[in-house]
């Protein structure tokens, strides 16, 4: 496929769900900050994965990049044998390499937001299709708290952060969502959030 803008001819971004995939007209459009949330454990990063899989079939010149701030994989196994998503950018080790694929361990707000405004420009310039999964904006933290939960780990001390933490979080994101969403609404890229529905208030 050739890489210009005809290269949106399907023009919406497959998902497994079929009903969701009707209900927007035919999947996730382009150029769209997303959420998938729902309780632990339900099969969001499942289902987001296997959007990635759809869309790197339906897109032969799209690009995958997966942030994980949870530290879900620790190896490219789950990635590679179920997916068939193979990150090329040398954070995992893998089996085989797609260049279209990139992997990504960030746990801070401010660097993941910075993150998928540079890769919404790439894409913006390119005019390639790109989907950006982010697993998941519930454990991403303000720069703030990362370096306080990193002193305190240092130093084999508990430390509270909720209440501030979730302060400086709200802060943050409320400062950078704008940016985000502009630069991503003029680009052919979509980024999709998985977050958690809970009502424990000791978790985000």
């Amino acid at each position: 496929m050739a890489k210009t803008e005809s290269s949106r001819t399907i023009n919406k971004i497959r998902t497994p769900l079929n009903l969701l995939n009707t209900f927007l007209g035919g999947g996730i459009p382009f150029g769209v900050a997303a959420q998938f949330f729902g309780a632990t454990k339900c099969g969001k990063s499942t289902a987001l994965l296997q959007t990635a899989e759809y869309f790197l079939q339906d897109y032969e010149n799209g690009h995958v990049d997966i942030i994980d701030s949870e530290g879900n994989y620790t190896t490219s196994a789950r990635l590679e044998k179920v997916f068939n998503l193979h990150p090329s950018n040398s954070v995992l080790e893998t089996v085989e390499e797609d260049e279209r694929v990139s992997f990504y361990r960030i746990s801070s707000i401010e660097k993941a937001f910075m993150k998928i405004i540079s890769l919404a420009k790439e894409s913006a310039t390119t005019k390639e299709p790109r989907l950006i999964i982010v697993d998941s904006i519930s454990a991403l933290s303000a720069s703030s708290v990362v370096d306080e939960i990193d002193k305190a780990a240092n130093k084999s001390k508990d430390v509270n952060v909720y209440a501030g933490g979730q302060s400086a979080n709200a802060a943050v994101m409320t400062k950078l969502l704008g940016p985000l969403v502009d630069d991503i609404s003029n680009s052919w890229a979509t980024v999709i959030f998985i977050n958690q529905v809970t009502v424990d208030r000791n978790t985000y």
